[in-house]
């Protein structure tokens, strides 16, 4: 259970990096950023989420322990990593992706981890 409750807060990092990038790319060439980001509707519910995910984290590190739940925080890094490889054409290094794996590999370790959760 502790898990799942790990995977809705990797899911809304996530999910708010998306928004991000899909607002800067939606910036002009030279626009000045600022006044663009305060008319993107995205922004605000990016902003929003993280804003929701900040209590959300505090609550469960409350029930997970830091040491924990901290390394999870690493599989929204490897989503958005993963996303704006098929999503956005970006480069698809072996490194990069030796890299992912072994987030995915080290997540999995601690979640396998006796006592962990």
């Amino acid at each position: 259970m502790k898990i799942l409750l790990l995977l809705v807060y990797v899911f809304g990092m996530t999910v708010g990096q998306i928004l991000f990038k899909q607002v800067s790319d939606s910036a002009s060439s030279g626009q000045n950023i600022f006044f663009h980001l305060l008319r993107e509707l995205k922004f605000y519910i990016a902003i929003s989420l993280y804003g929701v995910l900040t209590f959300y984290w505090v609550w469960l590190l409350d029930r997970i322990p830091l040491s924990s739940a901290y390394p999870f925080v690493a599989l929204s890094i490897a989503l958005v990593a993963l996303i704006g490889m098929i999503f956005w054409g970006e480069a698809v290094e072996g490194l990069k992706v030796l890299g992912i794996l072994l987030i995915l590999a080290g997540v999995i370790c601690i979640g396998l981890s006796k006592g962990t959760l």
